[in-house]
């Protein structure tokens, strides 16, 4: 094994530094990381396998290695143009395009709040029909109500833009297809930071009132957990549903401090998410709370997020869309 800080497991498949499995030292329950090296190139292919067994991470950097080593002697690019490091260069081209600043700014803004976290890793030339119609799929929902026509518009324009200019550069070889949606009217933008306060202060009177009956408090717990771990660690629906004890590790910032970090997958693949230092608070809650409903220790397979049969709650919508009318803060009132 390597001497390095950093690692937990170092296995050299080959023997020859090509294809190395690794876990980190600093997570409780690692997957393993696939490290390749490929002759006569500068740096290192690095992936997580998105597995913690060790026969199936060592199946999947064999193929990726194979599968990299055929692109290159094909003369294929093996980097992928990740949509992260596009926007940056997108967004220098657009302020020297001579556009309107204040236009300018305000596309940037609105790709950073919304097609920058659900493509942010993505490879731009997998962005296709397909990942086209997750991305309107998902904010369709992940608003409510759900954005307006124009609104759908404008991201229709802002990611042809982005497109376009991959497209001008060579990186993509054809822009997808866009689909059709509809709609709901009247949306609610987002939330500013004095209507978030508002709406946790009245999720802890929402509980209160629920006390003396355990089905309606057990439905607003777990309601108010949710709204609260997703607001604090930028996970999306889709991903909460399906999130299991077993998905939450730990790690150290560079200053010391233990944060946690959630794996969780979705429409746009699997990621790990680095919480803010409040997250642990909602999620003790969460496992004491169960604790106490088994009297026992939850099973890791468990979803966080569950019935008590511990069957997955598959939705949160209706008790999301009563809680914003309830509260007042259903719509937008500026």
């Amino acid at each position: 094994m390597a001497d390095h800080k950093h690692y937990k497991e170092y296995i050299d498949i080959k023997g020859d530094g090509r294809i190395i499995l690794y876990t980190r030292s600093d997570q409780d329950k690692p997957k393993y990381y696939v490290r390749l090296k490929f002759p006569h190139k500068t740096g290192y292919v690095i992936r997580s396998s998105k597995t913690m067994d060790q026969y199936e991470a060592r199946r999947f950097a064999e193929d990726l290695y194979y599968e990299l080593e055929g692109k290159l002697r094909r003369g294929e690019e093996i980097k992928p143009h990740l949509f992260s490091e596009v926007f940056v260069n997108w967004s220098k081209y657009k302020r020297i395009e001579g556009k309107e600043k204040v236009y300018t700014e305000s596309d940037i803004r609105a790709v950073e709040l919304y097609l920058l976290p659900f493509f942010n890793n993505a490879d731009i030339q997998k962005i296709d029909n397909d990942k086209i119609r997750e991305f309107f799929e998902y904010r369709m929902t992940s608003t409510t109500p759900p954005p307006s026509t124009s609104t759908l518009k404008q991201e229709v324009r802002r990611l042809k833009s982005i497109l376009n200019f991959c497209l001008d550069r060579g990186n993509i070889q054809k822009l997808p297809k866009f689909p059709t949606f509809k709609v709901n009217k009247n949306p609610r933008p987002d939330f500013n930071e004095a209507e978030y306060r508002r709406l946790y202060t009245f999720m802890r009177k929402h509980l209160k009132e629920a006390i003396g009956n355990k089905a309606h408090y057990r439905d607003r717990f777990y309601l108010q957990q949710y709204v609260l771990i997703l607001a604090n660690s930028g996970i999306r629906a889709g991903e909460a549903r399906y999130l299991k004890w077993s998905d939450i590790s730990n790690t150290k910032t560079l200053s010391g401090d233990t944060r946690i970090v959630l794996f969780v997958e979705g429409k746009t693949g699997a990621r790990e998410v680095v919480c803010n230092e409040t997250m642990g608070r909602y999620l003790n809650r969460l496992y004491d709370s169960r604790k106490d409903e088994l009297e026992d220790i939850p099973d890791p397979s468990e979803y966080i997020f569950s019935h008590r049969n511990g069957r997955p709650i598959n939705s949160l919508r209706k008790s999301f869309n009563t809680l914003m009318d309830n509260s007042g803060l259903a719509y937008n009132n500026k």
